[in-house]
């Protein structure tokens, strides 16, 4: 993963929105977190499809946009976890990651990236979705 320094200050608009990152791997979410939070992002955590859907059902969380892995253990994967989020919170925009090639067809996502997370070019679709 490459360092951010060099990325720009987050927009007002960009930072009244939570990031929420759906990771099963521990230190893989931490240093992906820990760089989004260093370009300027509120960021939430969550292991499991499961534990990103109680989050996302809290009404006073502003989250604009779920990154989620694809793969992960738990009552679903990824890509079921958009299904949700495109039925029940439709505003929200969801970028979805692998480390597999993955046939997405029919799964309403607005970006998917190959692993290794690429930071930067994360953080500049996150940019370009939230305005």
């Amino acid at each position: 993963m490459g360092a951010i320094a060099d990325q720009s200050p987050v927009a007002e608009q960009d930072a009244s929105h939570i990031v929420l990152v759906v990771e099963d791997e521990v230190l893989v979410r931490m240093m992906f977190t820990d760089q989004l939070r260093e370009a300027g992002y509120r960021v939430l955590e969550a292991s499991d499809a499961d534990k990103a859907l109680d989050l996302l059902r809290h009404d006073a969380l502003n989250i604009g946009v779920v990154i989620s892995d694809v793969d992960m253990p738990g009552s679903m994967n990824g890509t079921e976890l958009a299904r949700v989020i495109r039925s029940e919170r439709p505003l929200i925009k969801t970028i979805l990651v692998s480390g597999h090639e993955m046939p997405l067809d029919g799964v309403h996502h607005d970006a998917f990236f190959a692993k290794p997370y690429n930071t930067p070019a994360i953080i500049s679709c996150i940019k370009a979705l939230l305005n």
